[in-house]
């Protein structure tokens, strides 16, 4: 990754046009790609952040079904993300996007609720995980409504956004993680 943000943009950029175009060769890049995203996800810079999550919406089934355990982490992320997001952030809605559009899906045997726990153990320097050395177990120990209420209160701010777009978003996600 480079050290001046515009490349980091510009080659996430890039791979979100890829990934929406070549939807054909998604599982041979997003076994190279995810770490990139992921760090992009975890980024200092709202405008990498917002690229990193665009680039996984078009391929959002793929990463699902030949990635879940990393569909796990990359959840975690999103959700803490919300917590540095404010008003004038360009990442909210993209990030709210995809948590909703990752909360459509079920998850597979062996993954927690949600895709998530409340405990991410995210290590926000290098984008890695606890979680992303082992799955995540079905039987948590934290306690499917405390979750379900975690992620609810993260979302109370985006309802009242000046923005229509990113109101619908938080909905949107709001009503995904209740049916999950």
């Amino acid at each position: 990754f480079s050290p001046r943000w515009e490349v980091r943009h510009a080659g996430l950029l890039a791979l979100k046009y890829v990934l929406a175009v070549r939807r054909d060769l998604a599982g041979d890049l997003l076994g190279i790609a995810l770490p990139m995203i992921r760090k992009g996800l975890l980024d200092d810079d709202d405008d990498v952040r917002a690229v990193a999550a665009e680039c996984l919406l078009p391929v959002a089934k793929n990463v699902v079904d030949l990635f879940p355990s990393d569909v796990s982490v990359i959840v975690e992320i999103l959700w803490e993300v919300l917590l540095d997001l404010d008003d004038l952030s360009a990442s909210t809605s993209s990030v709210l996007e995809l948590l909703s559009k990752f909360s459509e899906f079920p998850t597979p045997p062996g993954i927690a609720p949600l895709w998530t726990t409340l405990d991410s153990g995210i290590d926000r320097d290098d984008g890695k995980s606890e979680c992303a050395e082992r799955e995540i177990l079905h039987d948590a120990h934290i306690p499917l409504d405390q979750i379900v209420s975690e992620h609810v209160q993260r979302l109370f701010p985006f309802f009242r956004h000046a923005s229509l777009l990113v109101r619908r978003s938080a909905v949107a996600c709001l009503s995904a993680t209740l049916k999950g």
